[in-house]
């Protein structure tokens, strides 16, 4: 079996939901914020936002949009590496 074969496979099992939910990167982008001691009225400050956007967003009653998930990175000083699959197995 390929890798592709293998990957393809292991998509078919992922639930669609999972695959595309954005709840990792904000569990993580949460921890973020609460290392540099930001609160989350001061994250929308930050990204000059409506009040209560970021709570809505961690809660995940709103799912910021690619553009707003960029932002919000850009304000907490950090990245999200794209590590493709078959590096994971190591």
């Amino acid at each position: 079996m390929t890798k592709l074969q293998v990957w393809l496979a292991d998509m078919r099992a992922i639930d669609e939901e999972e695959l595309f939910s954005t709840t990792l990167i904000i569990e993580k982008l949460v921890d973020r914020r609460n290392e540099l001691g930001l609160t989350q009225a001061d994250v929308d400050d930050l990204l000059n936002t409506t009040y209560g956007l970021c709570g809505k967003w961690e809660a995940g009653i709103r799912t910021p949009h690619a553009s707003s998930l960029g932002r919000w990175i850009d304000c907490l000083a950090c990245t999200i590496d794209l590590i493709p699959l078959e590096d994971l197995d190591d």
